[in-house]
């Protein structure tokens, strides 16, 4: 009876932990979402539009004659989408005071580049929204995606904690000012780079558990990766690659062989494959194709390729922290303890991992660098990739340090690398926010006191800066101090 009490009272801690974790990420979220103007992030009013025509039973709208068959029109009313809405976009030093909003509510035909992207989180959005009353408000597209972002990631937190006591920390290197930038607007890469974090710590846990997995467990993983493809079918790259490394890292699910073996991968993939079969079907309904036709280069191949490959530097300054419109870089001070970190789990990983965990890791720095050149030179548009794109890759990071810190004797090199992480979080988190506030009220240099905005959010900006630092700070410490893993009680 003892025993049971005892691990009734881990549990209700386990609970309330992870309840505390989900509350501060809706938190820095929320701050990111009260404080952003408008359609701050890319093309968040054709995903607004999208949604809520999904929602009013619209699947991908009508062709425009003469220009992209991507960009079509679809019904949403007028004030979802003011007039030069995007007037700051690309201009850091215009304040968003140049978008004044509209309260015209009738229903007309917008342009929206997403009509043809599968309906999915559109209809989860702009569904709630539409139920809620409340499908004319940004706020509202806003703070249903981001609910849905922090339950995910919420879940990842959960998960590594049962790795052992700070374990949690280490997630929080996926977690870059661009990552949570976007996890607070209306887009569903949102969700692909929270749910590919996702999967990658949960085959981090059925990797360094001493039980083999189970087949339970590994239909698990299948349902997640199944539910980004049919959110993102542009994520299957990055799903496949995790499966892989997993299977990679850790071949007990590969045993025994012969019919069984054939009958588990079967039931294992059904999830994965009918979200592939999905997707495709969609992509043939839709006419959705390698890359729009506005964006085409007729260069060479070659200088496609090696204008891809020169934009390396950029993509990962992008993946950390060019906020706004891909028009407001992070000063060096805020963005170095990001990059730091992420350095520090490469070097960590390929020090203390073995021979497959160190393949791993070379990989996916191989990929970050690769894939995004590849893509443009076959669709030959080099400059349409964004540094944002290769973000579900950082789960791979975490993957890769928490398998190898089964080799590090005493835990105290991974110990320190997660507190100097959870630290780095907190910190550059919460400048980025104070840069993405600057730059919208006064200008990307414009007074750091945030004094005489020509724009400003609905709340007061330093209560939105001190709620976003005290979420940050509270979490990263959850994070270092979460619960005991069972193994260690």
């Amino acid at each position: 009876m003892r025993g049971i009490g005892e691990r009734a009272r881990a549990g209700a801690g386990d609970l309330r932990w992870a309840l505390g974790v989900f509350a501060l990420l809706l938190v820095i979220l929320g701050t990111w979402v009260v404080g952003m103007p408008r359609y701050a992030a890319p093309d968040e009013v054709a995903h607004t539009i999208k949604a809520y025509g999904t929602a009013h039973g619209e699947a991908i709208g009508e062709e425009i004659p003469g220009i992209s068959p991507l960009t079509r029109t679809m019904r949403s009313p007028a004030n979802l989408a003011s007039a030069g809405q995007a007037c700051f976009a690309f201009q850091p030093q215009v304040p968003a005071s140049c978008a004044p909003s509209t309260t015209d509510p009738s229903v007309v035909e917008l342009q929206t580049s997403a009509a043809t992207y599968p309906p999915a989180y559109y209809l989860a959005v702009g569904g709630l929204a539409r139920l809620a009353g409340r499908a004319e408000s940004l706020r509202a597209y806003r703070a249903i995606s981001v609910t849905m972002v922090a339950a995910l990631l919420a879940a990842a937190l959960a998960l590594a904690s049962r790795l052992g006591r700070g374990r949690p920390a280490l997630v929080l290197l996926a977690l870059t000012p661009m990552a949570v930038f976007m996890g607070a607007a209306v887009n569903p890469t949102a969700i692909e780079i929270a749910g590919c974090l996702l999967l990658w710590v949960h085959l981090a846990c059925l990797a360094v558990d001493p039980s083999p997995p189970t087949t339970g467990q590994l239909v698990a993983a299948s349902s997640i990766a199944a539910a980004v493809v049919l959110v993102r079918p542009v994520a299957a790259p990055w799903v496949a690659l995790a499966l892989a490394a997993y299977l990679v890292v850790d071949r007990r699910p590969l045993s025994p062989g012969g019919r069984e073996l054939a009958r588990r991968a079967a039931t294992v993939a059904a999830p994965l494959a009918a979200a592939a079969l999905a997707s495709v079907a969609w992509s043939r309904y839709a006419g959705v194709g390698l890359a729009d036709d506005k964006y085409l280069d007729e260069s060479a191949t070659v200088d496609v390729l090696r204008l891809g490959l020169g934009r390396t530097g950029e993509l990962f300054d992008q993946a950390i922290g060019r906020l706004g419109w891909l028009d407001t870089s992070l000063p060096l001070l805020s963005s170095a303890p990001a990059k730091i970190a992420l350095v520090l789990a490469v070097a960590i990983a390929l020090h203390l991992g073995d021979r497959r965990t160190r393949l791993l890791t070379v990989t996916l720095v191989a990929v970050w660098v690769a894939y995004p050149a590849v893509y443009v030179t076959l669709a030959r548009t080099p400059l349409v990739w964004q540094g944002r794109y290769n973000l579900p890759l950082l789960g791979g990071l975490v993957f890769a340090v928490v398998v190898a810190a089964r080799r590090d004797p005493d835990g105290r090199v991974v110990a320190h690398l997660a507190a100097y992480a959870a630290g780095a979080f907190a910190l550059v988190e919460v400048l980025a926010f104070h840069q993405a506030l600057r730059r919208f009220m006064v200008g990307a240099a414009g007074d750091v006191l945030l004094r005489d905005p020509a724009w400003y959010p609905a709340v007061s900006a330093w209560v939105l800066v001190a709620l976003n630092a005290a979420a940050a700070v509270a979490l990263a410490s959850l994070c270092v101090l979460s619960p005991r893993a069972r193994v260690d009680r």
